[in-house]
């Protein structure tokens, strides 16, 4: 079906490849070679430009030298503060929050403004932030993941063992919609999110944007139905809303 992720992720890819051959490309000028839409083309190509792939100039785009292919490692920018500022509309304020290693989670605290909240994370990454002075930040403590820069381990869970939050904010590494699984990266992520998620007494929210949908791994901490919330981006297929649709959860799709 031509709405799924990987087709989606396909197309672009052959996108990119074309750039990378060609000086500079006009949008009707890949919409013929990749047989779609100019709709299409222009959607992928806004897209891309969020993902600094490409260059958009009037009337044509050029691929970026200095693209990362790694993508998960910068993300697409707006798309994630976008995910971010609406979780934070979700939090009260004087609510304790837990927020895991995902870095969409931790931008949702950019969006507090004066509230007064106690944050609980095992995310190191929570120290570049310029948060005010009435947040409480408590870290779990444990072991170091130096390139996540996130606390996991024995120690960790058993701080958390003891705390419980009205809120829980959780991003993860892919969620499967037949089976409703959702993963983490890595097992000691896992057991992290899983015991956040359940001493949450208030809000679940669940944070994916498009590329997440269909992605697994071999640690699952959550079922979707234990969220209340979704919140992901306008590029979501259809496909994968219509089957979000037996979970009963609340979908939000944010725009650009």
């Amino acid at each position: 079906m031509k709405n799924t992720t990987e087709h989606i992720l396909n197309r672009q890819n052959k996108l990119i490849n074309l750039l990378k051959i060609n000086d500079k490309m006009t949008p009707h000028q890949l919409s013929l070679l990749l047989d779609c839409s100019i709709n299409t083309v222009r959607r992928d190509i806004n897209e891309l430009h969020e993902k600094e792939a490409l260059v958009k100039k009037y009337g044509y785009v050029y691929f970026n030298p200095d693209y990362s292919p790694n993508f998960d490692s910068f993300g697409p920018t707006k798309i994630k503060e976008e995910i971010a500022k609406f979780s934070s509309s979700l939090i009260k304020n004087e609510d304790t929050v837990f927020i895991n290693s995902s870095s969409t989670a931790l931008k949702s605290l950019n969006y507090l403004n004066h509230h007064s909240n106690t944050i609980i994370t095992n995310n190191m990454h929570i120290f570049k932030l310029d948060l005010d002075t009435n947040k409480k930040i408590i870290l779990t403590g444990g072991t170091l993941r130096p390139n996540k820069k996130s606390l996991t381990g024995l120690d960790a869970i058993k701080l958390l063992e003891t705390k419980f939050a009205q809120v829980c904010i959780v991003g993860c590494y892919g969620i499967s919609l037949e089976t409703g699984h959702v993963f983490s990266s890595v097992m000691t992520e896992s057991k992290i999110n899983e015991t956040m998620v359940k001493h949450t007494t208030r809000t679940k929210i669940l944070l994916a944007d498009y590329r997440k949908f269909g992605k697994e791994s071999e640690d699952h901490f959550a079922n979707i139905k234990d969220f209340d919330y979704i919140i992901t981006d306008s590029y979501l297929p259809n496909i994968y809303i219509n089957q979000l649709e037996k979970y009963n959860i609340q979908l939000i799709q944010v725009t650009l």
